[in-house]
C-alpha cells in the first residue's frame, strides 16, 4: 500500500508547486487557464492533484516563467504519478482502489 501513499504525496506536491508558481506570477485560475488554452476547471483539478498531464504541466510552467529547473521537477513528478497511475492499474481490481 505505500505506493499509494508515494502517489498521493507526488500529487500534492505537484499541486502546491503549481499553486505557488501560478501566485508567484500573480495570475488567477482562469488567466493561467486561458494563457495556457486549458479550462479553468483543468487548472484547478491539477493543482488539486486530481487530474494530471504531462502536456497541461508543461503548458502551465512555460505560462508561469518558472526556471528550467522547477520546470524539470514539475514535469518529473507528474511523469512518476504516470508511473505510479500505470503501476495500480496493474494490480488485481481488489487491490487497485485509490484511497482519498
Amino acid at each position: 500500500m505505500n505506493m499509494f501513499v508515494d502517489e498521493l504525496q507526488r500529487r500534492r506536491e505537484l499541486g502546491a508547486l503549481l499553486l505557488h508558481a501560478r501566485l508567484a506570477a500573480d495570475l488567477t485560475g482562469r488567466e493561467a487557464a486561458r494563457r495556457a488554452l486549458i479550462s479553468q476547471s483543468k487548472v484547478s483539478k491539477t493543482e488539486n492533484g486530481r487530474l494530471i498531464k504531462v502536456v497541461d504541466i508543461f503548458r502551465l510552467a512555460v505560462v508561469y516563467d518558472v526556471t528550467p529547473e522547477c520546470c524539470h521537477s514539475m514535469v518529473a513528478l507528474a511523469l512518476m504519478i504516470a508511473r505510479d497511475v500505470e503501476e495500480r492499474r496493474a494490480l488485481p481490481r481488489p487491490l487497485r482502489e485509490f484511497p482519498r
